[in-house]
């Protein structure tokens, strides 16, 4: 019972720090797009509308993005239900991608106000808790895995120099004998 637990808590922090990992990267990449599109004075404007906005009147900037999304994720169990898998899974996969940019993106942009609001700043404090403990969790694994990583990396290299030299060395003798033959 204790390896069971050992490991669902080592999975549960695998999945937290895996979707810890997508908020981070699809956020950015979310608002690296946003500055790359031609649309300076519309997202200046969005942005000074947000910081104008109440640490409550933020809230709703933060969680509406999810409400477009939903018809999309029942799209997604509709045609599961019809048994089309891959059409299925690629759906729910568009919109949890989708929500987990956009959510990132308005986190960052109404972070300051939402923080104003003691519940979600507990609930924020406790999240990056939550992250400690995951890393926590699971660097001693991430470490032995670097080092067998490096481990086998560097016996491929040998492999591939020992072998290679011998290669060379057997392709030079053919071209030399193959020269000979030729001249000869």
């Amino acid at each position: 019972m204790r390896q069971f637990k050992k490991y669902l808590w080592l999975t549960l922090a695998g999945f937290f720090l895996f979707e810890a990992w997508l908020w981070d990267v699809l956020g950015a990449t979310l608002g690296t797009l946003v500055a790359a599109l031609p649309i300076q004075q519309a997202r200046d404007s969005f942005e000074g509308f947000v910081k104008t906005l109440s640490p409550w009147g933020s809230v709703p900037i933060f969680v509406l993005p999810i409400l477009p999304l939903l018809p999309l994720k029942f799209a997604a169990l509709f045609l599961l239900a019809h048994h089309h898998l891959v059409a299925g899974l690629g759906c729910f996969l568009a919109a949890k991608l989708i929500g987990f940019a956009a959510g990132a993106y308005l986190f960052e942009l109404c972070r300051p106000k939402l923080l104003q609001i003691a519940l979600f700043a507990k609930l924020h404090a406790t999240l990056i808790r939550w992250r400690g403990f995951a890393h926590a969790l699971i660097e001693p694994y991430r470490a032995e895995l670097r080092r067998r990583t490096q481990a086998l990396r560097a016996r491929i290299r040998l492999w591939r120099g020992a072998r290679g030299s011998a290669m060379v060395a057997r392709l030079r003798a053919r071209s030399r004998r193959w020269i000979a033959q030729r001249n000869g």
